[in-house]
């Protein structure tokens, strides 16, 4: 199958050289059949000129192939010349194809960096942002702490004056009532707010996972 390709200004060139040569060949050879006609013409008159007019004749049909020879070496230059060209085309054509490729290729890359570092950045804020949180949490859980120390303290002061009170306003009671006499051990153990408090807080802190350092 052969594609239609628009003429080049190289080939219309090459044509026009072509068709030029031929044309300048067509009059050389009118003209050099006008002369032989002559000269055969003139043949008739006389012998002698006869043979001078072969010789002319014979010299002319010469410098005929001569010509001819030259055109056809100029029109194998011409395309030799155009295929030439037409391959150093299709080179040309491949390297751009690869250089845009290679083009591509290197701003894919360059793409796939800034976003690396973007998201390196994100994280980073990120790891920053919960570093912060987990120092947050931690300080508070130590005030919790501290405070549930303190309260347990205060609370086991209260707790241990309330029972002294209690233990010395009523032993009368106790001894005259005999269904008095195993109420504290019967009674569920409860513990104050402050060792539940410390319980807790101390719970909360094995719980806690251990913190990274940065």
């Amino acid at each position: 199958m052969h594609s239609t390709v628009s003429p080049s200004p190289v080939q219309l060139e090459a044509d026009a050289a072509a068709h030029a040569m031929q044309a300048a060949y067509e009059d050389k050879v009118a003209a050099l059949e006008a002369e032989i006609s002559a000269l055969r013409r003139a043949l008739d008159t006389t012998s002698s000129d006869a043979r001078e007019m072969r010789a002319q004749a014979d010299h002319a049909a010469a410098q005929l192939r001569q010509v001819a020879r030259v055109v056809q070496n100029a029109q194998s230059d011409a395309a030799r010349a155009m295929m030439e060209r037409d391959s150093a085309r299709a080179d040309g054509a491949r390297v751009a194809v690869a250089l845009k490729k290679a083009e591509d290729e290197a701003r894919n890359l360059r793409e796939d960096h800034f976003r690396l570092r973007r998201k390196v950045a994100t994280d980073a804020a990120e790891l920053d942002r919960l570093r912060a949180e987990v120092d947050r949490l931690s300080a508070q859980l130590r005030e919790a702490l501290m405070a549930s120390v303190n309260l347990a303290a205060h609370g086991d002061d209260t707790l241990a004056q309330t029972s002294a009170a209690n233990t010395s306003a009523e032993p009368s009671r106790t001894s005259k009532d005999p269904s008095l006499s195993n109420v504290s051990i019967d009674a569920p153990i409860l513990l104050s707010p402050g060792t539940a408090a410390i319980n807790d807080a101390a719970l909360a802190a094995q719980l806690r996972p251990p913190r990274r350092g940065r």
